[in-house]
C-alpha cells in the first residue's frame, strides 16, 4: 500500500467510505445488533493494527518532538515523500472511524456518534504520540494527531451519509407505494 500512487490511495479511501455507507444503510436496519457487534470487533482490530504499525518495528532512538502544527506541510514542499506519509496517517485511522462509527447503539444522535468517534480517535492518537515521545519509539508530532483525527473523521462521515441514504430510500419507497394504492 505504501508504494501505491497517492491518487489510488485517495480513491481507495473514498470507495471505502462509500462502501461502508452502503453496507450500513442496508445492514444496520436489517441486522442492527449483529452489524454493531461486528463493527465493535473491527474497531478492536483497528486499534490493534494502529498499535502494531505505530510500535512494532520501531527501535528506540533520539527523535526530537515536532510540536509545531502543520510543520510537515512546510517540509513536504521540499520533500514530496511527506505527502505520502501524511496520507498514510489518514489511511491508518480511517478503519477506526468506519468501524467505531457503526458500533454505537441505535437511537444515538448522529452528532453524538460523530463526536464520540472523533474523540476516541483523537484520544488514541494522543496516547500513541505520547508513548512514542516518552519511549523514543518515533517522532512525536502534533501533525500526526491532526492527520489521525482527520482519518477518523473521514471514516465516521459514513454515518450521516448512510442516514441520508436511508431517509431518501424510505421517501422513494413510500412515495412509490402511495402511488400504487391509487
Amino acid at each position: 500500500v505504501y508504494r501505491s500512487p497517492l491518487e489510488k490511495i485517495a480513491l481507495f479511501m473514498g470507495l471505502a467510505v462509500l462502501f461502508w455507507t452502503l453496507l450500513r444503510s442496508i445492514l444496520h436496519c436489517r441486522i442492527g445488533r449483529v452489524w454493531r457487534w461486528c463493527n465493535r470487533g473491527l474497531a478492536v482490530v483497528s486499534v490493534v493494527l494502529i498499535l502494531v504499525v505505530s510500535f512494532w518495528s520501531r527501535t528506540p532512538g533520539t527523535y526530537p518532538p515536532v510540536l509545531v502544527p502543520f510543520a510537515s506541510l512546510n517540509a513536504a514542499r521540499t520533500q514530496p515523500e511527506y505527502y505520502r506519509e501524511m496520507l498514510m496517517n489518514i489511511l491508518l485511522y480511517l478503519p477506526l472511524g468506519l468501524s467505531l462509527g457503526s458500533s454505537w447503539a441505535n437511537g444515538m444522535r448522529i452528532r453524538r456518534i460523530l463526536g464520540w468517534t472523533v474523540l476516541c480517535g483523537t484520544a488514541l492518537s494522543l496516547l500513541v504520540e505520547c508513548i512514542q515521545g516518552i519511549f523514543q519509539l518515533g517522532t512525536m508530532e502534533t501533525d500526526d494527531v491532526i492527520r489521525n483525527t482527520l482519518g477518523t473523521l473521514l471514516g465516521v462521515l459514513h454515518v450521516p451519509l448512510a442516514y441520508f441514504l436511508c431517509r431518501l430510500l424510505k421517501n422513494i419507497t413510500s412515495h412509490t407505494n402511495h402511488k400504487k394504492n391509487y
